[in-house]
């Protein structure tokens, strides 16, 4: 499987070339984008960051979903400018581009319904990737799978923490939609502080820290030779990069 990280731990207002560096020195091939898009500066300019680094955009969390249409359109734009160019260079070639060729857009995540919008996005080809968000507008897997049974091209992005803290078997869901995942957020979550709205969220921890049943997720996904993306996402922290960095040495001690 792939592994990927959430830019949740770093925050709003960020240096957007630091914090890809720090995610590249940390071993991450993916990136999913908790910014607002303006938060990330001209999208070709960031295609070519994420692409200089050795970087995939995996999706964007940050904005509208409007705005997150407009990102994937220019991202897409941006991708497949660069293919050309590459081509038309003596010098270039599709060796140099592992991110444009096929694997330019980047999907949407969705922690609500948006009506007729949504089903606008499905329409024109967008991916939508359904995420279950405590106190959001789909919290469960049972949420999630209405819609799901609704729309066809839809896609489901389980996140470890938000369905222990909905009380559900993570594995149990996981199996269930299989077929429909997108990408699996990684997250871990203690119960020390309860599931009440208010204090729930100081709950989220490192990797291999909590309550969540990450190592028999791990060992799941392994059995069933998962071949997309996991996504770590943790929360905001003053040390962003060092917690990157412990994430990632927990996945690699389990063989990721």
């Amino acid at each position: 499987m792939q592994v990927g990280i959430q830019t949740i731990s770093w925050g709003t207002r960020v240096d957007v070339g630091k914090m890809l560096h720090e995610i590249k020195a940390a071993e991450y091939t993916g990136v999913e984008f908790f910014q607002h898009p303006d938060e990330l500066g001209p999208v070709d300019r960031l295609y070519h960051m994420l692409h200089d680094l050795g970087l995939r955009c995996l999706g964007i969390a940050g904005g509208s979903l409007q705005e997150k249409i407009d990102f994937v359109r220019k991202y897409k734009t941006a991708a497949q400018l660069s293919l050309v160019n590459s081509l038309a260079s003596k010098s270039g070639g599709l060796r140099r581009l592992p991110h444009a060729a096929g694997h330019s857009q980047p999907y949407i995540y969705l922690d609500k319904w948006e009506g007729q919008s949504a089903d606008e996005a499905l329409r024109i080809g967008m991916t939508l990737a359904l995420h279950p968000h405590m106190f959001k507008g789909i919290q469960t897997s049972a949420d999630a799978e209405e819609y799901l049974e609704r729309h066809a091209g839809l896609q489901f992005m389980p996140d470890t923490a938000h369905l222990t803290v909905a009380g559900e078997d993570v594995q149990k869901v996981i199996d269930l939609l299989y077929g429909r995942i997108e990408a699996i957020h990684l997250k871990d979550w203690t119960a020390e502080y309860g599931r009440a709205y208010q204090f729930y969220s100081r709950g989220f921890v490192g990797l291999g820290k909590g309550d969540v049943p990450l190592e028999g997720v791990i060992e799941y996904l392994k059995k069933r030779s998962y071949k997309k993306w996991v996504v770590v996402e943790g929360d905001v922290t003053r040390d962003p990069f060092g917690s990157a960095c412990a994430s990632r040495k927990w996945l690699r001690e389990r063989g990721i």
